[in-house]
């Protein structure tokens, strides 16, 4: 998706006016910037599965110091 970003009002959106300038102050000092396509997010189910392993093992250690 191409972004346009104006030099002299720091406007940025994905539309320009109909005359190729900013919309907000009608300079034709913009910048077409390219947006990144971003990764995917990756998926927690391992730091998750690894976080409840901790806290069983904290939790056990706590209740044996309790019990003895």
């Amino acid at each position: 998706m191409m972004r346009y970003h104006c030099k002299d009002c720091s406007y940025q959106g994905s539309q320009v006016s109909s005359g190729g300038g900013c919309p907000a102050c009608g300079s034709f000092n913009t910048q077409i910037v390219m947006q990144q396509q971003t990764a995917p997010p990756r998926s927690r189910k391992g730091q998750l599965t690894l976080l409840a392993v901790l806290w069983l093992c904290f939790a056990g250690l706590l209740l044996t110091k309790l019990i003895d």
